[in-house]
């Protein structure tokens, strides 16, 4: 409560905020930072919503890395918040992705939601909002999976999601991150040849809900050409899950906090000039990098893409034809200098198998940053 300058009691206005940390790692099993974060009070464990992790690992059908870390999580956060591994799945998305090819960094990225007191100000603009939901697993129809059954459902998370965050305008949402289940049963085998389907289809699932296409246009999702896509998808496909988790995040002026985030399209593996641009609209100038200070103002980057199956700007790649070097590792490679470049940063979530996902040969590129005006920014030293 607070009272005005003639005693009238009014009600203090209380805002949900998001905050981003990130923390390097010494080895996919590496959670001593967060630990400490946790044990000082940097970080309050029962605000935590979603980690994202990059790994050394190869990012392939062979990567234990991914797995490693995730454990390592779920250990960390069961003793922290004296929970069962259940429960603390229901309450954390934990995304693993392997590959940190070239100049990445091996890091985890942790999303806290909190509520504070008095919150930002609508007239400073809408600040960085944060949905979650879950999909129920698909079945395996015996020739695969269910297709379409995997995108309604996806459509409808996605939705659900997005109303949890209280984004009702479809160009409100930045990046919509979907870990897809893989039906149960599944042999390895067949785990790798279901995965590009699931894929598709969650991405198409989003691209509905987003409204970037129409179900109509959808019935025999095999059929579906690759110039439709979602402009805002990042789909990963896994076997251990009961469900799919749909993790949303979008601006809206319901939302405190210090960030924002953006996204955009890169046409194609040179594309910086898209990158550049997007840091523009976010209110910083990469001319031709961040300094210092605004390199500091990143806060998460997500990328979406896979390499082109022809040339680049008419010229001939080898990417798909290196028989010691898988094409997606290429990919994460190339993308993370482009990347790293512009920002000043190597801290990137970098993603392939991009089934609908951008347009073929280009990707999907969400950054989180904070807002050019927040005090903690200008605080900063130049």
């Amino acid at each position: 409560m607070g009272q005005a300058a003639d005693g009238a009691v009014f009600r203090q206005r209380v805002m949900k905020s998001v905050q981003i940390h990130a923390f390097e790692m010494r080895s996919p099993d590496d959670t001593r930072a967060l630990e400490q974060a946790l044990e000082v009070g940097a970080i309050e464990g029962d605000e935590i919503v979603c980690i994202l992790v990059k790994t050394e690992g190869n990012g392939l059908a062979n990567d234990f890395t991914r797995a490693l870390a995730e454990i390592s999580l779920l250990s960390l956060l069961c003793r922290h918040l004296h929970l069962g591994r259940d429960d603390v799945e229901a309450r954390i998305s934990l995304i693993c992705s392997g590959g940190t090819e070239g100049v990445l960094s091996p890091h985890m990225t942790v999303v806290c939601v909190s509520y504070q007191a008095g919150g930002t100000d609508v007239g400073s603009g809408p600040r960085l909002a944060f949905g979650h939901a879950h999909a129920q697993r698909v079945v395996h129809s015996g020739v695969g999976i269910d297709e379409t059954a995997q995108r309604r459902a996806i459509t409808a998370a996605v939705n659900q999601a997005m109303i949890k965050a209280g984004l009702y305008d479809h160009s409100a949402v930045h990046l919509v991150l979907v870990k897809a289940a893989l039906p149960a049963g599944l042999e390895a085998g067949a785990q790798q040849q279901a995965k590009p389907a699931l894929r598709a289809a969650s991405a198409l699932g989003v691209a509905v809900a987003l409204a970037e296409l129409s179900p109509e246009h959808l019935h025999d999702l095999s059929e579906v050409p690759r110039s439709a896509w979602s402009s805002r998808a990042c789909v990963t496909a896994a076997s251990d899950l009961a469900c799919s988790e749909i993790v949303v995040f979008g601006n809206s002026p319901a939302w405190g906090g210090e960030l924002v985030a953006g996204h955009t399209i890169l046409a194609d593996m040179l594309d910086s000039p898209s990158v550049a641009r997007l840091l523009k609209q976010l209110g910083y100038d990469a001319s031709p990098q961040l300094n210092a200070v605004d390199t500091a103002a990143v806060k998460a980057v997500v990328l979406k893409g896979e390499p082109p199956r022809s040339d680049i700007r008419g010229h001939r790649h080898t990417m798909w034809d290196d028989s010691d070097i898988n094409a997606l590792r290429h990919y994460r490679s190339a993308m993370g200098a482009l990347l790293s470049g512009l920002l000043g940063c190597t801290r990137h979530y970098l993603s392939a198998g991009a089934e609908h996902q951008g347009p073929p040969g280009g990707a999907n590129l969400c950054v989180i940053m904070q807002a050019p005006a927040s005090p903690t920014h200008n605080a900063r030293e130049p």
